[in-house]
């Protein structure tokens, strides 16, 4: 009797040992250097800390210090008397202006308010990132105990069909000595087919549970030199090897 077969081939099932404590651990690091909403949270967290910094600037006194250099212009008289003239008049050549200025804003409510709200932004962009990291590490430890779940079942599921197809094995024979009834032989062989029909649910099963790992640790597809390319082996093959 022929169960029904897949259209494209399912990824072989990986051994249960490949997905240790440890290796979790990596899937979540890698992930969070990885996913692109996460990275945009920590960069929106430094650009609200520059837009608050420099309101916070705002409402803080401030001491200016300025100096302009100059020429007044050529000399070019003849006369003698330019030697013995006046030290503060009509004098000709560099000059140097510096000015000090101090500003100390005592009722400045507009910028007070300003930063107060800069800053409760910066707060909530902290918040949303610290929020974003733990959901992406908790779907990684959930993708994760989903695949190694598939796995077993998997394995399970081959088991019962190795030993239903040693059981019909045995009973042909059994069938073919007059040992055994054709309503018997037909009866195993209805439990052997449904024993491949569990088998490649289970294996469907595999497959969706890596591809969900893949999806949330970010390497489900491949981003280099900004261009997203697709490798058959991200489906087949656990992130990070």
């Amino acid at each position: 009797t022929n169960a029904p077969y897949a259209i494209e081939t399912f990824p072989e099932v990986m051994d249960p040992k490949s997905l240790k404590p440890a290796v979790t651990k990596i899937f979540v690091d890698e992930a969070l250097k990885l996913r692109g909403d996460y990275l945009s949270a920590l960069q929106g967290i430094i650009t609200q800390k520059i837009v608050t910094n420099r309101s916070k600037n705002q409402i803080l006194p401030s001491l200016e210090f300025e100096t302009q250099f100059g020429y007044a212009g050529l000399d070019e008289s003849n006369s003698n008397s330019r030697v013995f003239r006046s030290l503060a008049n009509q004098i000709n050549g560099l000059n140097l202006l510096t000015s000090l200025t101090f500003e100390w804003p005592v009722q400045n409510n507009a910028a007070k308010g300003s930063y107060l709200k800069n800053k409760s932004l910066s707060e909530e962009a902290k918040l949303t990132s610290d929020n974003l990291s733990n959901k992406i590490a908790s779907d990684v430890l959930i993708a994760t105990e989903k695949l190694a779940s598939a796995i077993d079942e998997y394995n399970l599921a081959n088991k019962s069909v190795n030993s239903y197809k040693r059981s019909l094995e045995n009973k042909r024979v059994k069938l073919q000595d007059g040992e055994l009834s054709i309503t018997d032989l037909l009866n195993v062989e209805t439990l052997y087919l449904q024993s491949r029909v569990v088998k490649n649910a289970a294996q469907s099963k595999y497959a969706i549970a890596l591809a969900e790992l893949r999806f949330v640790t970010g390497t489900i597809l491949d981003a280099r030199d900004e261009e997203a390319t697709f490798n058959p082996k991200s489906l087949t093959e656990l992130p990070f090897k």
